[in-house]
């Protein structure tokens, strides 16, 4: 049923009969609330493209790096790797993707996206901002306590994959483990390459917090009359009331403030 390829490259006008049959029986079979992770065993596996696309590929994208000469040469070195080893090399990758649900995602992960040693502060990490076309209010602790609130409700639909899947057109499942790290995971510099840890989901959540050098840890679980529970909006505008007062009056010396500048640097560097 998930098979992608049945309506993404029909042409435009009516829609066949049997395209209509099979998003009706998706949609009836993915339920009316399923969880976030409700879809992933039946995705599809990331299939495995021809030997001959690929090396097509590969000389599509070199051609404008290379001179006739050049060019000439490179087509010939791919015509001898897909009559030599070519078919070998394509026949292991047929067999890894029959146990494995991506047979590129850890060599990508693992070779490219972690053996990059650029300052990922400015090439890699996605950042969150609050609006900047409009302005609620200028008051800081207001403003950084309805972010953190809001990301924190966020994370809790994920810890407890409350969260609705992405559905194209409200039927298609999409793939949606990256999720699982969007909190709770940090990228940790290495010699010859990073690695990533992600921890479990911890009841007793807190955030770091950095004002002018000074790191605070702010709890976002406090106890109540009836246990623990999550913190409410304006006791996290007073938490930062008083980080911002706190910061100001004792910033951090010189040297110590300057710490998070590391993260600009090269990541081999850093380690």
């Amino acid at each position: 049923l998930e098979r992608r390829d049945r309506h993404m490259f029909l042409p435009r006008g009516k829609t066949p009969l049997y395209i209509k049959l099979w998003s009706g029986a998706l949609k009836v079979l993915g339920g009316s609330k399923p969880s976030l992770y409700n879809f992933q065993g039946c995705l599809p596996t990331v299939p495995v493209p021809p030997l001959k696309d690929t090396c097509d590929k590969f000389l599509l994208s070199v051609k404008p790096l290379l001179d006739d000469a050049k060019y000439k040469e490179m087509e010939e070195k791919c015509k001898e790797f897909i009559a030599k080893d070519g078919w070998k090399c394509q026949l292991y990758l047929k067999f890894r993707a029959m146990y494995k649900r991506s047979w590129l995602w850890d060599w990508w992960e693992t070779y490219v996206y972690l053996k990059g040693e650029d300052p990922i502060m400015i090439n890699s990490n996605y950042y969150i901002m609050d609006g900047y076309q409009w302005t609620p209010t200028k008051h800081q602790a207001a403003r950084t306590a309805s972010l953190v609130f809001e990301c924190d409700g966020f994370k809790k639909l994920i810890d407890y994959e409350q969260l609705e899947p992405v559905r194209q057109g409200g039927i298609i499942p999409w793939c949606m483990k990256q999720y699982e790290r969007l909190f709770d995971t940090t990228r940790v510099p290495g010699r010859s390459g990073d690695t990533i840890e992600h921890y479990e989901v911890d009841l007793e959540r807190y955030i770091a917090v950095s004002r002018k050098g000074v790191w605070f840890k702010l709890p976002l679980v406090v106890k109540g009359q009836k246990g623990f529970r999550s913190i409410t909006l304006p006791e996290l505008e007073k938490q930062f009331e008083r980080i911002i007062a706190d910061a100001d009056a004792k910033p951090a010396p010189t040297g110590e403030r300057e710490i998070a500048a590391l993260t600009g640097w090269r990541r081999n560097w850093w380690a």
